[in-house]
């Protein structure tokens, strides 16, 4: 089963990795924003299709949103909907 972890990357890291490692331990394949390699379109949308792909989202929340791509909605929330 693919895992996506999901929240703004910058301040995160720790949290990320321990996500990472939890997900690792469950026999499960955690897939990060931060590994995806060279794609013919956007980040976020690279995103999106990543997280249509997985069989699990995990959510970490913290104090920042993160980049707003339109007025209001970052990138973590668009993934969220």
């Amino acid at each position: 089963m693919k895992v996506f972890i999901s929240s703004v990357v910058r301040g995160f890291e720790d949290f990320r990795s321990a996500a990472k490692e939890a997900v690792e331990t469950l026999d499960l394949r955690p897939v990060m924003s931060e590994h995806f390699g060279a794609r013919p379109y956007s980040s976020q949308q690279a995103c999106l299709t990543e997280v249509d792909q997985c069989d699990v989202y995990l959510l970490i929340l913290g104090a920042h949103y993160g980049y707003e791509q339109e007025p209001g909605v970052s990138v973590t929330q668009q993934e969220f909907r």
